[in-house]
């Protein structure tokens, strides 16, 4: 039985050969960005210190729909405020929903160096990929040949553009070695199993020449990930999934039944009710039954583990949000409620992004909030250009006005 590899790459094949009579060669080298001079991404990687390069990826043959929601333009605006070293686009349709049209927004809306993300089998690829704004090519040692592999990067090297070569274990590696690429990325999905280990960059680290810029991609879901895998000489980390994740809306400071009902009607992810006697929207009736779909979070302050468990049960709680000092330790416990964690982080001018470090494991989102008189709620923004330097993978909420 064929693998989807072989399905993608054989879909490919007729993909490619249509487009070639649809669009010349000769016209794609007409493009405007076809003389674009493409900053270098693995220069990017070697002098940053986070090395995360993004992903716009709506959907997968292994995890289905992600996100089919977000506009790229957006999306690639807020990964270069984010501060990332680069943007990877899936531009394939039929299995991951993506265009050459989403590379082509992409480079309207951004200056960071774009990968296209392609299962690439024809030097018409590469010729297409510059006039539609890449500024790097990646090349999958799976797919191809060691001859294919030198002729593609050597092509995309002479239009200026970087290559990234992606291998999975030893052998696609020692085949693949060669001046002609920039970067080598190990993917730590095997694609047999579609099960995922950072061990597999781990393992293959030590063989990787120096002179290529190391990157790990797929399964990194956190800092500590990252940080695990810096010492073996890894400088960029690809990550999609886990930030094209569709976004999620909570609404918080419910109590009254009339506006619960309404807000409930537009159906967000979460709905906050307020356990904090401090809170003038403090709740101390009953909460009603909710759509299933939107998941009732409790909110507190400084609150005993004994109280918080109470309410739990008591209401049937999805999530608790934590705005006072709990503990990373207090954060632990709770999980072993099957509930989700979120813990309360407040910003006025600067925050030490440090303190997020004992969190990592053991809460689900953080949220950052407006530093002010009151535990929360306090109607107004804080400086949100401050989260340019989040070090964290993790997902977060954004509060304060």
């Amino acid at each position: 039985m064929n693998s989807i590899l072989d399905r993608i790459v054989s879909d490919k094949h007729t993909e490619v050969a249509l487009r070639k009579q649809l669009i010349p060669v000769k016209q794609l080298e007409h493009s405007v960005l076809f003389e674009h001079q493409s900053p270098s991404l693995s220069t990017r990687l070697i002098n940053s210190t986070s090395g995360l390069i993004t992903e716009h990826k709506r959907r997968s043959p292994s995890k289905d729909c992600i996100n089919q929601n977000l506009n790229v333009q957006d999306v690639a605006k807020g990964y270069e405020t984010a501060g990332a070293c680069g943007m990877s686009v899936l531009t394939d349709m039929k299995y991951f929903g993506g265009s050459l049209e989403d590379l082509l927004n992409s480079r309207a809306s951004c200056e960071i160096p774009l990968l296209r993300k392609e299962f690439i089998i024809d030097t018409y690829q590469i010729v297409e990929a510059k006039a539609y704004g890449a500024d790097v090519i990646l090349l999958i040692a799976a797919i191809l040949s060691r001859d294919e592999i030198q002729a593609f990067s050597r092509l995309a090297q002479s239009l200026g553009m970087e290559v990234l070569l992606e291998i999975h274990n030893e052998d696609e590696l020692q085949k693949s070695i060669m001046p002609s690429l920039n970067m080598i990325g190990v993917n730590n999905r095997n694609l047999k199993t579609f099960e995922v280990s950072l061990e597999t960059s781990r393992t293959l680290s030590g063989l990787i020449p120096d002179e290529f810029v190391k990157i790990s991609e797929s399964g990194i879901r956190t800092v500590e990930d990252i940080k695990s895998l810096q010492p073996y000489g890894y400088k960029g980390f690809l990550i999609g999934e886990n930030f094209m994740k569709r976004m999620k809306l909570k609404v918080c400071g419910m109590r009254y039944d009339d506006n619960i009902q309404a807000i409930a009607a537009i159906k967000p992810d979460y709905m906050g009710f307020i356990f904090y006697e401090g809170s003038s929207r403090h709740v101390s009736a009953s909460i009603p039954t909710l759509y299933p779909s939107i998941k009732k979070v409790g909110v507190f302050v400084n609150a005993s583990f004994d109280t918080i468990v109470e309410k739990i049960n008591t209401h049937n709680l999805q999530a608790v949000q934590l705005h006072g000092e709990e503990t990373p330790e207090l954060c632990k416990s709770l999980q072993a409620f099957n509930i989700e964690v979120i813990k309360v982080f407040s910003i006025k001018n600067e925050f030490n992004f440090d303190v997020l470090s004992p969190y990592e494991t053991v809460c689900d989102f953080y949220l950052f909030d407006t530093k002010g008189p009151l535990s929360g709620g306090n109607g107004y923004c804080f400086n949100w250009s401050v989260l340019k330097n989040y070090p964290s993978t993790k997902p977060y909420f954004l509060s304060g006005g």
